[in-house]
């Protein structure tokens, strides 16, 4: 529910991007969900993915402190 469209990335427990949803309408209650597991979901303002050629080789790197166990 924000008010900008986002791009969504989802990420699994290594940092590896697992699913990408694009495009997400604003203001709607509407679930979106990965289509793999994930741990960790990236919100980004819509567009971003196709702007930074964002591919399914991404790995999110975290800091040390916030690195799974």
């Amino acid at each position: 529910n924000t008010l900008i469209p986002l791009d969504m990335l989802f990420f699994d427990d290594k940092g590896q991007l697992v699913n990408v949803v694009e495009n997400v309408p604003p203001q709607t209650l509407d679930s979106r969900r990965s289509t793999a597991p994930a741990r960790y979901v990236l919100e980004m303002k819509a567009g971003s993915v196709a702007r930074h050629g964002i591919k399914s080789v991404a790995l999110l790197l975290l800091p040390a402190g916030l690195q799974p166990d």
